[in-house]
């Protein structure tokens, strides 16, 4: 007896597939044209959630998906007229507000502080304005934690939304946020500054490096080796994300298999430890998006379509003020890109092809229009480096907690000093055969995309015909 339900469902699945990732990248060449206020994040979710209801199989889903289709853009809406929309005034001397993410240390010693405006001070008058702004400020001024209160005086205009401030004070800070700040700081002295194995600047950017992947710190003196990421098109890599929480997780397992062999004691405390470094961490949208999406696959059984705009709907609700960045965009339609395509490009390539190739494929497809759109060109041979570097930010996130846990351990800081060279000079040897993609290069790939997806189309039709004359 022939089974035809399994062929047939497998034909199905893939051609669907097929034609949500034709009708992806028609959206994705659409919505790069487009200039307005609603974030192409959030069109490509809306793609997501209405392409999901083919596997939506009964009527809660149907019910839960159209929630949060109504509130996602209720919620930007309402956070874009708070933080976003009010123009900032000139020629104010001082300023107050809240801080969007942590302080950033730069070169120069001189810290950065994004900040969302209250009031602005001029000539002795108090004006209301809501607005996201930079400013710099020398090394002496006191770090500052997301969410701080703070206020900041001489400031002079360096560019369109960058400022210079003379001191800035921290009118207001949360219990946690002293916890975090005194935690942040001993992690700087462990990891960067109390290492005697400094043979040169090499060694000291490797140790930066690693802090900045293991916690997620803004540490600015690495110009040089940030512009080789941004050039290459790796630099998503080197941010905090899923692919770094899901190595805490796992290590937060095998710590957990130490007390108790029970599935549910060993969920909770993974959560918990995940949670403890989820709270240390600075708050990047990248590391905000994957907090959401472990925690909701881990307590729920949904598809991970839906835990990607559940936690898109949580991010708005809870962190609303990380939400407007080129990192925000960038972080979510990478994943969409990965959850559409994936499937597509899996059963396209060989098997030999590695998923973080293919992962690193798909993700290119939509988020290459955000990266074209904020930086005029998209580095091809980011999807090519993107595996090895994958492997190389891994071993500094290594590194950097085994040198936190051991400041003193001679075995990281050599294997961070060789590791760096490596890297350095991997990326070095690539940027001589950079390939960049512009906006033409861009809709000719689609253009090419679209048709191979359209006769992967046709080449499943004919299979399917064939295989029922067959029976």
């Amino acid at each position: 007896m022939i089974d035809r339900t399994i062929p047939n469902k497998n034909k199905k699945i893939i051609e669907q597939n097929v034609y949500l990732s034709s009708l992806c990248l028609f959206i994705s060449a659409i919505i790069m044209l487009r200039n307005n206020f609603i974030s192409i994040s959030l069109l490509t979710l809306f793609l997501i959630i209405i392409t999901s209801f083919y596997y939506f199989d009964n009527k809660r889903k149907l019910i839960n998906a159209i929630f949060i289709i109504v509130t996602i853009p209720v919620l930007y809406i309402y956070n874009n007229n708070k933080y976003s929309t009010h123009p900032i005034l000139e020629n104010f001397t001082s300023i107050d507000g809240f801080l969007t993410q942590d302080s950033t240390i730069s070169e120069g010693k001189s810290c950065i502080y994004t900040i969302c405006t209250n009031n602005l001070y001029k000539d002795g008058l108090k004006l209301r304005c809501k607005s996201i702004i930079k400013l710099r400020a020398n090394d002496e001024n006191p770090r500052g934690i997301y969410k701080d209160r703070i206020s900041a005086y001489g400031i002079k205009k360096i560019r369109d939304n960058f400022y210079q401030a003379e001191n800035i004070k921290i009118e207001k800070r949360s219990f946690l946020n002293k916890i975090r700040c005194a935690f942040l700081i001993n992690a700087e002295n462990r990891i960067i500054k109390v290492n005697k194995y400094y043979k040169n600047d090499k060694d000291f950017k490797a140790h930066l490096l690693s802090l900045k992947i293991l916690f997620s710190r803004q540490l600015d003196g690495l110009s040089d080796t940030k512009l080789l990421f941004s050039e290459l098109g790796v630099s998503h890599v080197f941010a905090l994300s899923g692919m770094h929480l899901a190595f805490i997780a796992k290590l937060s397992i095998l710590f957990a298999h130490f007390f108790t062999k029970n599935k549910t004691c060993t969920k909770f405390i993974t959560f918990a430890l995940v949670n403890v470094y989820f709270f240390l961490s600075s708050r990047s949208p990248s590391i905000i998006r994957s907090y959401f999406m472990l925690a909701l696959n881990t307590f729920f059984d949904i598809d991970i379509k839906f835990s990607l705009v559940t936690a898109y709907c949580l991010h708005l609700l809870f962190y609303p003020m990380t939400c407007f960045s080129e990192s925000f965009e960038l972080s979510y339609t990478a994943l969409c890109g990965i959850i559409v395509f994936m499937p597509f490009f899996s059963s396209i390539f060989p098997k030999k092809i590695t998923s973080i190739f293919i992962a690193s494929i798909s993700a290119a497809i939509v988020s290459a229009s955000l990266t074209i759109k904020y930086f005029q060109q998209f580095s091809a041979l980011g999807i090519i480096l993107t595996p090895p570097m994958a492997i190389i930010a891994m071993i500094f996130l290594i590194n950097g907690l085994l040198l936190y846990l051991f400041p003193a351990n001679p075995v990281s800081s050599v294997s961070l000093h060789y590791v760096y060279i490596f890297m350095e000079k991997l990326l070095k040897f690539a940027l001589n055969y950079k390939i960049t993609l512009t906006i033409t290069t861009y809709f000719i790939m689609l253009f090419i995309i679209f048709v191979l997806s359209l006769c992967q189309v046709m080449k499943m039709q004919k299979r399917r015909k064939e295989f029922e004359l067959m029976l």
